[in-house]
């Protein structure tokens, strides 16, 4: 399965046969009054989380398309959501807060006010569920114990930071920002590499780790890149490139194979990782679309 969001406030979802199949529209889901612009698949695709710049976040029930939970308490837009390995919903927003929620209620179980001095833009759990990833127009990354609910490390950069995620089993996470990616260890706290080719104005809204812990997708701009972390030359280049959209790529997400991306040009392209060559289109009404999530048989670990 495939779930995709759009600048009028609505989910749609893809269904496919099968690896070598095309994705066919399989219904929608509009229960939001604005941009969402975060959604995650869990629980073996029964249940979506939505953030929204209406300030809600949404459970919604995949087959009947329906909402099963609002969780509201955010006072700003909504920029990203994530799911935990525990099934604990996170959030985090404009109002510089990160809110964690149960998944049943809808009520804010915890939360991490002022995580950032600036609007907080992305977040990640840890494999384990343990750790947390925040990043910020505030130019930082920061590494959260859940235990404790403090900061442990940070991770400075230049400008804002956009995206984040962990690398699958390793100590390593990827931060995307302002013309490029750093990837820091967080066990020393040091940048152990820099990814660049996105030019030098780049915006890079897009990242993703491949559960094999060993590559990572960038998308900015009309251009998406594939990279291998095992590759430490100094002049990384990425291993893959593609430039078929017409404007910027908000979002992409690994599958097993395959490579999706969403962007401002109205579309979600996908991508065959075995050729590298797209496979489709799917095009949708709205004139932009933010976010992209594969369904766990879509993008299963490594084998």
């Amino acid at each position: 399965m495939l779930a995709t969001c759009t600048s009028s406030g609505g989910v749609n979802f893809y269904t496919s046969e099968g690896p070598d199949q095309p994705y066919t529209f399989a219904g929608e889901y509009l229960g939001h009054t604005r941009s969402v612009r975060g959604l995650a698949l869990y629980d073996s695709n029964r249940s979506l989380f939505t953030g929204s710049f209406d300030r809600t976040a949404k459970v919604v029930d995949v087959e009947t398309r329906q909402a099963t939970v609002t969780c509201r308490g955010h006072v700003g837009d909504i920029n990203a959501v994530a799911v935990s390995q525990d099934l604990l919903l996170g959030t985090v927003s404009d109002d510089r807060y990160a809110k964690f929620w149960d998944r049943r209620t809808g009520k804010c179980v915890r939360q991490l006010p002022n995580c950032h001095e600036k609007i907080v833009r992305d977040l990640a759990f840890s494999d384990d569920g343990l750790q947390l990833l925040t990043c910020s127009h505030d130019g930082l990354a920061k590494l959260w114990d859940l235990g404790t609910e403090k900061a442990v490390t940070s991770f400075q950069h230049d400008n804002a930071v956009f995206k984040t995620c962990f690398v699958p089993h390793s100590s390593l996470v990827v931060c995307a920002g302002s013309k490029m990616c750093k990837v820091w260890d967080v066990n020393t706290g040091t940048e152990q590499q820099t990814l660049l080719s996105h030019g030098e104005n780049a915006l890079v809204f897009g990242l993703d780790c491949h559960p094999d812990g060993r590559h990572v997708a960038t998308g900015s701009d009309n251009l998406l890149c594939v990279w291998d972390l095992l590759d430490e030359d100094e002049d990384k280049l990425p291993i893959a490139t593609f430039d078929n959209h017409t404007d910027t790529v908000w979002c992409v997400a690994f599958g097993e194979d395959r490579l999706a991306a969403a962007s401002g040009d109205g579309s979600v392209s996908i991508w065959d990782l075995t050729t590298n060559t797209k496979t489709e289109s799917l095009q949708h009404r709205e004139r932009c679309v933010y976010g992209c999530s594969f369904g766990v048989a879509d993008c299963l670990p490594p084998k």
